[in-house]
């Protein structure tokens, strides 16, 4: 009997040795693996869950405060969720997550996104009349949500996602002797904008509208498309930086852009590139636009704001060289290593003569209007071409993109006139343009463009 007990005690002491001996010590073939060695978080979520497989007991930490992870530590198989406090900064941010089990560890990375909210333009203005609408466009990263407490206003949408249009109707007339207002908040994930909104009480429907979303700006210049809505006889635009015109009063804005500026005319066709000149790098203009009709019957002003880009010295760009002409023109074009692709017009006679003095962006505006409808092709590769010589005007311009595809902040170009012919085409790399402002119908630059062809020598 004594034997027997001797022999129970004995494998008892054996049993419990061994597993404490397990419970304290790491295996040399401890494993612990993640299902996802990156994991990128979309601005409006906050969590993500990620799977742990594991021989053994497991810690996972993380090397940012604004990641969470729970739970921390786990045996086995098992899940473990990765909370991020939202992103307000203005850039994406990254963390590292450690995964340790004993001898062996894994890691993986927790990308997040940076919220976002644009809304544009910031004020609208509607005719007194009922059914009266404008738009707005809200951009974000994450759900948005906009109210109005406005009773006479209607919103197509009050919620969505990303990039949306959202159109701003007033459902009754302003009979009053004055303007109303209204504000639209818009909010997305800790953000929030406002939007006012002003209905006319008693003007005439004269609208001269400026295409700011397709608007070309440069560091030196600007094109925009203009568009006519209502009885509009002639217009005024201006452009005056948003600092020296900051307080004004729409009376104020009207009676300074009236009488220190000539009124501009809709051509024939509604459809017209206006451009000007003479801009600072790195500013922010507001261009104004009031119509009148055939009665010289005022309608309401318009703003349109914008930040002239940069200067950037390493910008994607094209030289000129070995330019020279007999019965056609010749020249190459050298692209530089910042550009991955580039569009090039080059004119003779009066179109020549026409873009010579032009601002920059004017030149650009016509460039991507041939890029959007196919009559210019990208190039790709430095070259050298030829034009029909027919005058002694000769002008080319060359816009290039980056490997991120946008054009750059200004364009490259060559002109030629009789008087710098005459000096066998020197100085010619640069011409200046003096500040100024005009328009050209859309018709008219289309038939411009139609002209501007180029063959590869």
């Amino acid at each position: 009997m004594k034997k027997v007990y001797f022999i129970k005690s004995l494998l008892s002491i054996v049993m419990a040795a061994t597993m404490s001996m397990g419970l304290s010590s790491c295996s040399e073939d401890d494993e612990v693996s993640v299902s996802n060695a990156n994991v990128t978080i979309n601005a409006g979520e906050t969590s993500e869950t990620i799977s742990i497989s594991s021989n053994t007991n497991w810690v996972a930490n993380a090397d940012s405060t604004w990641c969470t992870i729970s739970p921390s530590a786990g045996s086995g198989n098992g899940t473990i969720s990765v909370t991020l406090a939202p992103n307000y900064t203005d850039k994406d941010r990254e963390c590292k997550v450690m995964v340790y089990a004993g001898d062996a560890s894994c890691t993986f990375i927790v990308r997040q996104e940076h919220l976002e909210l644009s809304v544009s333009p910031a004020e609208i203005y509607l005719l007194k009349e009922a059914n009266s609408s404008a738009s707005i466009t809200i951009t974000s990263k994450g759900k948005w949500a906009a109210e109005c407490h406005a009773d006479w206003l209607n919103l197509s949408s009050k919620s969505g996602e990303g990039k949306t249009i959202v159109n701003i109707t007033a459902l009754s007339d302003n009979d009053s002797a004055s303007e109303r207002e209204a504000i639209i908040t818009v909010k997305s994930e800790g953000l929030s904008k406002v939007v006012k909104v002003i209905q006319r009480p008693i003007h005439i429907r004269a609208f001269a509208n400026a295409d700011i979303d397709n608007a070309v700006i440069l560091s030196n210049s600007y094109a925009i498309k203009m568009t006519y809505d209502g009885d509009v006889s002639y217009y005024y635009a201006a452009i005056l930086s948003k600092s020296s015109s900051a307080g004004w009063t729409d009376k104020k804005v009207v009676s300074e852009i009236t009488s220190k500026f000539n009124p501009e005319k809709p051509s024939d066709e509604g459809e017209d590139m206006f451009y000007n000149s003479g801009f600072s790098a790195n500013t922010t203009y507001i261009f104004f636009t009031v119509a009148f009709n055939e009665k010289g019957e005022q309608g309401p002003l318009q703003r349109f704001e914008f930040t002239t880009p940069r200067r950037i010295t390493n910008r994607p760009g094209v030289s000129y060289a070995n330019l020279r002409a007999d019965s056609q023109w010749h020249w190459t074009t050298v692209k530089n290593a910042f550009a991955k692709r580039y569009y090039m017009i080059a004119l003779d006679g009066l179109y020549a003569f026409a873009f010579g003095n032009y601002p920059d962006a004017a030149a650009a505006f016509a460039i991507r209007e041939g890029a959007n409808s196919g009559s210019l092709s990208p190039i790709v590769d430095s070259g050298s071409w030829n034009l029909d010589k027919e005058t002694d005007y000769f002008y080319s311009a060359c816009w290039a993109q980056g490997d991120d595809g946008k054009f750059a902040s200004e364009i490259d170009k060559v002109y030629i006139d009789p008087s710098s012919f005459s000096r066998g085409m020197r100085d010619i790399q640069d011409h200046a343009v003096a500040s100024q402002s005009g328009k050209v119908s859309m018709k008219e630059l289309r038939e411009i463009l139609s002209h501007a062809k180029v063959y590869a020598e």
